[in-house]
């Protein structure tokens, strides 16, 4: 009897299991390449079109522009801890500022190209540096950004 039960529940955890499948495939038909180490970017980079929506979110300010390539799927606040995770520098090498003074959430339609990755080390104006992390970024490419329903 145990037996039994115990086979019908491995049989519907694999049965739910697949509803928290990715939603993605691999694809060749987008370029992605990984960032220069402390460049910041994504490193460990994966070519992926999606095979489900996807709520993507992006933080921006100053001259970022709201629909820039860096995305992630976690709903991230404005601080500190927030730009170690992703390498998002205040102040990068070049003197450039980097507010993070708005945020938006986008959905990503199926077949949305894109590259898939974990955030890359970072060394910023100032003497600040963000070591790699292992929070997954997606860079989604300029021609597929139109598809991003906000």
């Amino acid at each position: 009897m145990f037996i039994k039960r115990l086979v019908m529940w491995v049989a519907a955890l694999g049965a739910a299991g697949s509803a928290y499948a990715d939603p993605w495939k691999s694809t060749s038909e987008v370029s992605c390449q990984s960032s220069a180490p402390e460049s910041g970017g994504i490193r460990s980079v994966k070519k992926i079109e999606l095979i489900k929506p996807m709520k993507v979110y992006r933080l921006f300010g100053g001259g970022a522009r709201k629909l820039g390539g860096y995305w992630t799927t976690t709903r991230y606040r404005k601080s500190d801890a927030t730009r170690a995770a992703l390498g998002i520098c205040a102040e990068w090498i070049d003197g450039t500022k980097s507010p993070i003074d708005h945020s938006v959430s986008c959905t990503a339609p199926v077949g949305t190209k894109m590259c898939r990755g974990t955030t890359q080390a970072v060394k910023c104006g100032g003497g600040t540096t963000y070591k790699s992390s292992s929070k997954y970024q997606f860079f989604i490419p300029v021609e597929e950004r139109s598809k991003l329903k906000c």
